[in-house]
């Protein structure tokens, strides 16, 4: 007859083994820390994949430091809000430009009306781009022509005519 005790031996070793293994499973289970929140408010941003397939991206893309643009075609296309007006094009290092540049174009001030006694000066204020044409009054539609729009009138001859 054999020993009783050795016969158990082999439930006990596998009773230990398992308690083992549930023992290391739960310490890697609690050194395990979730990220504190989901894509993209959290620590990883969206994607941006490579490919050949076009991409639409919603919401505003930062970009830090140096963008430059390739594509395979003949012909491409790269939208960039806020630069209305601006034709874009590269330079003779590939770097993308604006061809275009605006700014506040404004007349010299008129004579103060009346000659005496608290008056008005115009002039002519109007955004320009820097082939001459008038690009017109409104403020913020191009780059340079930002608001607020230089005054148009002020006050003139605020003494007292003698």
């Amino acid at each position: 007859m054999s020993n009783p005790s050795l016969q158990r031996l082999p439930y006990q070793l596998a009773a230990i083994l398992i308690g083992l293994s549930i023992g290391l499973a739960l310490q890697f289970a609690e050194a395990w820390v979730s990220p504190p929140a989901s894509p993209p408010q959290g620590n990883v941003g969206t994607p941006i994949t490579t490919g050949a397939a076009s991409q639409l991206k919603s919401g505003a893309l930062g970009v830090s430091g140096l963008l430059r643009a390739y594509s395979m075609m003949q012909t491409a296309v790269l939208k960039i809000d806020g630069l209305n007006g601006c034709d874009l094009g590269t330079n003779s290092s590939g770097y993308i430009i604006c061809l275009k540049s605006y700014s506040w174009y404004t007349s010299d001030w008129s004579s103060c009306s009346p000659s005496c006694g608290p008056g008005t000066q115009t002039r002519t204020v109007y955004c320009q781009r820097n082939d001459g044409a008038n690009m017109g009054t409104i403020c913020g539609i191009y780059p340079g022509c930002e608001c607020p729009m230089p005054e148009t009138s002020q006050s003139c001859n605020n003494g007292s005519c003698q």
